[in-house]
């Protein structure tokens, strides 16, 4: 039962890892980020939204 666990979290790892790499590749297109008054270099909407997911954990 421990190899079916293990094969199943290996799976659902790649699907979330497929469904990243799908999003990232459906948001290329550049947009610049101005937060009061703080300018951000351009880069692709998938950037800014995977930081804003990822960021909250690496603060606390």
């Amino acid at each position: 039962m421990s190899s079916f666990k293990r094969v199943l979290g290996i799976l659902v790892i790649l699907l979330v890892l497929l469904c990243i790499l799908a999003f990232v590749l459906e948001n290329q297109q550049v947009v610049s980020l101005r937060f009061f008054g703080w300018v951000v270099p351009q880069f692709p909407v998938s950037v800014f939204i995977v930081a804003a997911l990822f960021l909250p954990e690496f603060i606390e």
